[in-house]
């Protein structure tokens, strides 16, 4: 998952492959996101809420949009730059992918530079390559849960932190448990 500092580095141009699908595309992940989601992609693109609304009303979005709403909400990138028409899900290499052919190829070396050594975003590839779908039934989700997407779910609740609220206190529980103190 690209960080903040990363993303800035994103030219705020047009990307839109599709002008048409892109604004329908956008609408659909955006006004289906939650507040703290919303608020999480604000963070991180550094951008201003005036700009997702031209992004959903004229088609145009940018690489410095497109990231952080595809990792937040688990899109495909191409779905959002209306190159692809299926919502997919975000994977280290889609976003990858996505920004090799925009040009960012300094990009996606600085974020494996600063991630340790795991791939472009950060994050290790789970086997499936992406994060799961919630099933009905929560003891399926659990026993199938894979220590990466263990991983990639409690990064997810880190980076949200950032943008406080409810986030943030379960971020807080969540390394109360994990250090093994009373979370209460």
């Amino acid at each position: 998952m690209f960080e903040a500092a990363t993303i800035q580095k994103l030219k705020q141009v047009n990307v839109s492959v599709n002008a048409e699908k892109t604004k329908k595309h956008t609408a659909e992940v955006w006004k289906t996101a939650s507040r703290e989601e919303q608020a999480t992609v604000l963070a991180l693109s550094n951008v201003a809420r005036s700009t997702v609304q031209r992004a959903y009303r004229l088609g145009n979005i940018s690489a410095k949009l497109i990231v952080p709403i595809a990792q937040t909400m688990n899109v495909n990138p191409l779905y959002l730059s209306g190159e692809s028409d299926d919502r997919g899900f975000c994977t280290n290499k889609a976003l990858a992918s996505f920004l090799v052919k925009l040009g960012y190829h300094g990009i996606i070396s600085l974020a494996s530079e600063s991630s340790g050594g795991d791939d472009a975003s950060g994050y290790p590839e789970s086997e499936a390559g992406r994060v799961p779908v919630v099933a009905d039934d929560e003891q399926s989700l659990l026993a199938n849960l894979s220590e990466d997407d263990m991983v990639i779910l409690m990064k997810a609740v880190i980076l949200r932190a950032r943008a406080g609220g409810a986030s943030a206190e379960l971020a807080r529980k969540m390394k109360m448990l994990l250090l093994g103190i009373d979370a209460e």
